[in-house]
This record gives structure tokens, sequence and C-alpha cells, in this order.
């Protein structure tokens, strides 16, 4: 029998498989997102300084338009610090499309906007 996670399912379903290991951040830690200019914060991170919109897209499965209609704009990238004592969610990207693939790893920061002593390190541009 599979043990279900803390997440709710929408959020769950965006691992591979609804696969993830739930971490407590031991140090601050730095974690990059992709978005729009203007809204640092959400709560999909990654690893890496994304390089591209089409980059991006691919690793994170990201779609320009979701089934339900809404879009995903990304003209940008954020960098930022989720402090020490944090649990995030880790895991593999699910899979939407042959072009959207995912795979890469994400990290999931549940309500970072709620959370103290959080960092907004730098931006950049997304081509």
């Amino acid at each position: 029998m599979i043990k279900l996670g803390p997440l709710p399912k929408e959020l769950a379903e965006t691992f591979s498989s609804g696969t993830y290991k739930e971490i407590s951040l031991s140090t601050d830690t730095s974690f990059y997102r992709s978005g729009v200019e203007g809204r640092p914060l959400g709560q999909f991170f990654g690893y890496e300084q994304p390089q591209g919109v089409l980059q991006t897209r691919v690793d994170k499965a990201l779609l320009p338009k979701w089934p339900n209609g809404s879009e995903s704009p990304l003209d940008s990238y954020h960098e930022i610090q989720i402090p020490a004592g944090t649990k995030v969610y880790v895991g593999k990207v699910g899979y939407q499309t042959d072009l959207y693939s995912g795979g890469t790893e994400q990290v999931i920061v549940p309500t970072p906007w709620k959370i103290p002593g959080i960092k907004i390190l730098g931006r950049g541009g997304l081509k």
C-alpha cells in the first residue's frame, strides 16, 4: 500500500506518478522559479537558474495553456531563499505531452508568501 503524502491532490499530481519526498531544510536554501516579472512567489521551484522559455517549458512540463483554459506566461525567473526549517517537497516533474515532457527535479514550497524570513535574492529575463 502506498502512503499518501501531505500535499493536496492537485499539487501531488504534478510529480511523476505522484511520488515525492518531504524534506525539512537544514540551512537557508536558494531555489529558482520561472514566471512573470513582478510576481516572484509561487509554489513551484527548481534547483537551476532557468535559461530560456522553451527549455523551462520542456523541463518543467509547463504548457502555455492548460486544459482548464488558464495560461502560464513566462518572461522572467526569480531566485528565492527559503529559510532553514521549512518543509519542501521534491520529486520528478510529471509528463504533460511529448513536447512538455518534464522529468527534471521540482521543488514545491506550499504558500511561500506566508513563510517568515523568505528572501527574494534576484531576478532576470527569459528569452
